[in-house]
């Protein structure tokens, strides 16, 4: 008798024992859909489980939709929903291809994947202390006090009463009841079949209404247990005493359910199925709510196929002992047809027979392949670890190239002033047309750029390291008054007249001076570089200072230029973004960091017409100018 396998092993010897998965199935992953509770209930696919419902639907649907649940939870992207259903009703939905899985009894299994592709995926172990915990029978009861009837041979020309005639329970009890002499098609006085649920057979011999009754094991405990029965009140014929089996029986045990894969069910949602069931522990809700203790890899199901050989029925109930006056008799002219469908299932039987032999045998390599498995494993997780080690040097490096990025687009605006004072100096020093005291401004204000370029490359990396740059409290009037002769060459080149409006009493900031003089080059710059294509005929830039009502110092900064799209407005800010095919993207990402920084805040207006108006405010200090 088979036992429990570890966890490992029971995966391997489900891949091996189902089918062969093509490779790239087993590594195409559907699209993350990662988890279930983060997925929109609309977007799940919804897999149909068919169950046996043995003793009535409504039991079966509370016996089994926390095990559902639990594959819902285990499988991403997946609803799993119980159908409780009867022996032909399930046959009728598998025919239909309206299920993807079933669980039903061992002798239904061997029936649909005879008649529809089944395969088992594994094997449900019983709930119970012993080593044959994966195993079923059936029993054969008649009341305790029924003295005329104490062994099987005495329920000649009784009533006897079953579940169905294709149920296993009661293919078991045939064939316990044939090696007895008797025959239930001929020696009972009736055979009744009452079907789904199996608690009325029991409930029809304690009360009378019927000589002796089969049903499958387990049942009868199961009963007592809940009070509706008393197993004192009946006898058990041919009783087989099972060492360790927990549960009376009458019978031969054969393996118990299997969780079914249909022909149509996808491979790769059936292998995770057959891992989430194998990963359930013993005692975990869904199985004791179900009354069953997990599942084990799918055990060989050759004793099923041989009792039915026996009985001949199922795939085989066409295989008796055929003799040449039945032929003649039965087919006459048809022969040759005959011996051809004999043929052809001779051969069918012979090749389920290999099968189930050599996927036993392969059971065998599990521990090999398994060892070979885990060596890959730890080669993959080495590989994993390199490349999170190259991943972080990369990461490095880009944060290198943003610096870097940054540092050049931050020092554009004064080295690009410094150039153009030079220039002018040279022009002038060549042409003769110099003059001492301009030459001298000049090299002044060529002297305070290179100074605030220093500065600027000190508050970069000063924030790199973390650090906070000494900040004054500051007038933003005069630095706003500055913007003239810093953009004095800009300006000029681009035709672009500036205005200034600065408000009385505006408060001191507490600011870093060149950070804050940075923002108001880039955002007055963006507005020159953006009017250069503009059609309008005035280009001017206004530049604006005011207190709100929390006394926060306001600065405004609109252009007449063709003004920014509705779509790029939601990401202006973010770094690498720009509207100019020269642009680095860095200037409003940098100066909204440093507005930040401050306490303060940078955006854009909608003005619903032509240009573009930029905003930032600055909490006030505690000083107020010119109050």
């Amino acid at each position: 008798m088979l036992t429990r396998t570890p966890l490992a092993l029971c995966v391997l010897a489900w891949l091996m024992l189902v089918q062969s998965v093509p490779a790239e199935d087993l590594t195409r992953e559907k699209a993350p859909i990662d988890k279930v509770s983060a997925t929109k209930i609309s977007q799940l696919i919804p897999v149909k489980v068919g169950i046996l419902a043995f003793r009535g639907k409504q039991e079966a649907l509370e016996n089994w939709t926390p095990t559902a649940d639990y594959l819902s939870e285990s499988i991403a992207g997946y609803s799993f929903r119980i159908i409780p259903l009867s022996l032909e009703e399930m046959e009728d939905e598998v025919s239909k291809g309206n299920l993807e899985f079933t669980l039903t009894n061992s002798g239904h299994y061997i029936t649909l994947a005879s008649n529809y592709g089944g395969s088992r995926l594994v094997t449900m172990n019983t709930r119970g202390t012993s080593s044959q915990e994966n195993v079923t029978g059936s029993v054969i009861f008649t009341r305790a006090d029924r003295k005329d009837i104490t062994k099987l041979q005495d329920l000649r020309g009784k009533t006897f009463m079953s579940v169905a005639p294709k149920a296993f329970c009661y293919e078991m009890a045939w064939q316990r009841l044939q090696e007895h002499g008797i025959n239930p098609n001929k020696d009972f006085a009736k055979l009744l079949f009452v079907g789904f649920p199996q608690d009325y057979i029991a409930s029809a011999v304690q009360n009378g209404k019927i000589d002796a009754g089969n049903i499958r094991t387990g049942l009868l405990e199961e009963m007592a247990a809940e009070g509706k029965i008393k197993l004192s009140d009946f006898r058990i014929l041919a009783q087989k005493k099972l060492k360790g089996f927990p549960y009376i029986t009458s019978t031969k045990t054969y393996p118990q359910w299997p969780f079914i894969k249909l022909r149509h069910t996808d491979k790769l949602l059936a292998q995770k199925v057959a891992i989430a069931l194998l990963s359930m522990g013993h005692d975990s809700k869904a199985a004791r709510i179900g009354k069953y203790a997990g599942w084990t890899v799918p055990l060989d199901y050759t004793p099923v196929h041989n009792l039915f050989k026996q009985l001949q029925i199922g795939p085989y109930a066409n295989t008796g002992p055929i003799t040449a006056s039945k032929i003649i008799k039965q087919y006459g002219p048809w022969i040759g047809v005959a011996i051809a469908m004999l043929t052809f299932m001779f051969a069918w039987s012979m090749r389920t027979e290999v099968l189930v032999r050599s996927r036993t045998r392969e059971l065998s390599q599990t521990n090999k392949e398994l060892a070979n498995q885990i060596t890959e494993r730890h080669r993959a997780e080495e590989t994993a670890r390199q490349r999170q080690a190259e991943l972080a040097r990369v990461g490095e490096m880009n944060s290198m190239g943003e610096f870097a990025s940054g540092i050049a687009h931050e020092l554009n605006h004064p080295l690009a002033t410094i150039t153009n004072y030079a220039t002018g100096c040279i022009r002038r020093m060549k042409t003769g047309q110099e003059n001492k005291e301009e030459m001298v401004e000049i090299l002044e204000r060529i002297s305070r750029q290179a100074t605030r370029a220093s500065q600027i490359i000190g508050g970069l990396r000063d924030n790199m390291r973390e650090d906070k740059r000494e900040r004054n409290l500051t007038n933003i009037n005069e630095l706003v008054s500055e913007l003239p002769d810093l953009l004095e060459f800009n300006l000029k080149n681009s035709s672009t007249k500036l205005q200034l409006e600065l408000a009385d009493a505006l408060p001191t900031a507490l600011v870093d001076p060149v950070q804050i003089e940075q923002v108001l080059l880039n955002l007055v710059g963006n507005g020159i570089d953006a009017m250069k294509t503009a059609s309008s005929k005035e280009r001017s830039i206004k530049v604006t200072t005011a207190r709100n009502e929390r006394s926060d110092i306001i600065v405004t900064i609109s252009d007449t230029g063709p003004g920014i799209s509705g779509e790029m407005r939601g990401k202006i800010f973010y770094p690498f973004v720009s509207t100019k095919n020269e642009g680095m993207g860095l200037g409003l990402s940098i100066s909204c960091s440093i507005m930040k920084d401050h306490g303060g805040q940078l955006w854009i207006e909608e003005t619903g017409e032509q240009g573009t108006m930029f905003r930032f405010n600055l909490p006030a200090g505690e000083t107020s100018l010119n109050a």
